[in-house]
């Protein structure tokens, strides 16, 4: 919190807000001039600790945040004033009130708060947080599934067996991984919990250690699986050849264990991933069944996706058509053992979240503290905001009076309104000189290809044409 108020009423505030409990440490409540006058090591060690900036000025606040973000923190800033603009523009988000807040402060924010509930902010967060929760949920489940697929298919192909996914099995698995699967995770209400962690980092990695712990190790179970279907099947559900449509035992064209290994694998395959896909609702927590009653979404795809397998394997194999593409039907015992090979797929992820972090591999989401090589190369420089005359020579300034502070905050809101104006006379030049440009090109291109066609044709054919 950073307020003129003198630090007492700050603290008071503060505490009822529930900002400072009294367990802070002694920078916890700071002066706007005392900050004001630290060297920036000094801001820089203290500049975290900070949750109450009291009796400060705009350049405090605008100081502030650029420390923060100097420290690798993305940094919202809330405001309603004309003093507030400098701050909003620099920071990584600026809120503005849109009833109490000045039209400076919304042209230099980059959300406006419509009906000025604060409480909105934390909604945004909330939904934030979900979106960046679900993208990390639906990588987890689909990289399993590409996993497992991509390396059943080459582990058979090098051992010279037919592939046990084919070509329309897999856009089936393709649309269970792709829209099926993320139309299903994305779809989640937030959970409150989500308030109770650490912001993400600036950096922070989209693969944690607890997503590679879960991708691993649910690959590895689901391989051998099918590695064992694959290589043992035949034995171990006594196989024999089925008759074709219409045909009996002794008819040549019946289906061969080939075509009943592939589609059971199939159909595991398909429970499985069914089955993962409940359990990347939750990339920590062991309980993933919290909650799912309130998720309607999700369970209607997931029945779905159960009945529209089950058709597949009924009503297509059954068919010529199922044979065409690779599908036959399946014996009861068969279906028994995808549904519990399926199920399986529960207790061996509540076992996988039961390893420690400290035995995996991969970083943490409070690790990464350098920026990547890809990161530098996509790098743009932050959006400058105005710089008052008391920033520039910090080691010589003085508190200013209210006169002089009236007079600077006039002058940075009228800078910003010049500058944005400015801004927008620059781009409506350079659309106008580029259709200009353009026109020229189109101009010069017509008047060269009429003088060719003149030097080459007739003025009959010319005519003709």
């Amino acid at each position: 919190m950073v307020t003129g108020d003198n630090p007492l009423t700050a603290h008071f505030i503060a505490k009822e807000a529930g900002i400072i409990d009294g367990t802070e440490g002694p920078n916890a409540l700071m002066e706007g001039p005392t900050f004001r006058k630290m060297s920036p090591e000094e801001r820089a060690a203290v500049a975290l600790d900070i949750r109450v900036l009291a009796r400060s000025s705009p350049t405090d606040k605008l100081m502030l945040v650029r420390e923060h973000k100097r420290l690798g923190e993305v940094v919202s800033v809330t405001g309603d004033g004309t003093n507030d603009a400098p701050a909003l523009k620099e920071a990584d988000v600026g809120f503005a009130l849109g009833l109490a807040g000045t039209e400076i402060a919304k042209e230099a924010c980059d959300i406006v708060i419509l009906d000025d509930n604060i409480q909105s902010m934390a909604r945004a967060v909330l939904w934030g947080r979900n979106v960046y929760q679900s993208i990390r949920k639906f990588l987890q489940f689909q990289l399993v599934v590409n996993v497992v697929a991509v390396t059943l298919n080459f582990i058979s192909a090098c051992a010279g067996v037919p592939l046990p996914l084919g070509a329309v099995p897999l856009l089936w698995v393709n649309m269970i991984m792709d829209s099926m699967g993320a139309l299903a995770l994305a779809t989640e209400p937030p959970r409150m919990s989500l308030m109770d962690r650490k912001p993400f980092g600036r950096r922070a990695p989209l693969i944690n250690r607890a997503m590679y712990r879960n991708i691993i190790g649910m690959s590895i179970y689901q391989l051998i699986v099918c590695l064992v279907l694959q290589f043992a099947g035949e034995s171990i559900f006594n196989m024999s050849c089925f008759p074709a449509s219409f045909g009996t035992n002794d008819d040549e064209n019946c289906y061969g264990t080939t075509l009943q290994l592939n589609s059971m694998i199939f159909n595991v395959f398909v429970f499985m991933q069914v089955c993962n896909e409940i359990n990347s609702r939750r990339i920590e927590e062991s309980n993933v069944w919290s909650e799912l009653h309130k998720s309607h979404l999700f369970c209607i795809i997931i029945v779905i996706t159960i009945g529209i397998q089950a058709l597949i394997m009924e009503v297509v194999g059954a068919t010529q058509v199922g044979e065409k593409i690779g599908i036959v039907g399946v014996t009861g015992a068969m279906w028994g053992a995808a549904l519990l090979l399926g199920f399986i797929t529960f207790p061996v992820g509540y076992f996988i979240r039961l390893v420690p972090l400290e035995w995996c591999i991969g970083p943490l989401d409070e690790d990464v503290t350098q920026m990547s090589k890809f990161e530098k190369l996509i790098h743009f420089p932050q959006r400058k905001a105005p710089v008052f005359e008391d920033e520039e020579d910090e080691s010589t300034s003085e508190e200013a009076g209210p006169v002089e502070e009236i007079l600077k905050e006039k002058s940075a809101a009228a800078d910003l309104g010049k500058s944005t104006e400015s801004a927008r006379r620059l781009i409506k030049l350079r659309v106008y000189v580029h259709a200009v440009a353009f026109v020229n090109v189109v101009q010069r291109s017509t008047t060269s290809n009429t003088k060719r066609i003149k030097d080459t044709l007739s003025e009959n054919e010319i005519r003709a044409a």
